[in-house]
């Protein structure tokens, strides 16, 4: 993804519908921010998902235990 809030949204509009399992935590565009995100064990994610080729668009997904 890139800075792009539009294509950001599509990305987690993406991953929330792969499966019920998954739950997107939070998204930025912000590589700062998404460090931040990681580092807390509150907001940390399971699966921190971004476009290698941007590397700016980030989106981090909780996945659920049955």
């Amino acid at each position: 993804m890139d800075n792009d809030p539009f294509a950001l949204d599509a990305m987690c509009a993406m991953i929330s519908a792969v499966s019920k399992d998954f739950h997107v935590m939070w998204g930025t565009g912000s590589p700062a921010v998404a460090i931040e995100h990681c580092h807390n064990p509150h907001t940390r994610p399971d699966v921190p998902v971004s476009d290698p080729k941007e590397s700016v668009g980030v989106a981090a997904a909780h996945c659920h235990s049955h």
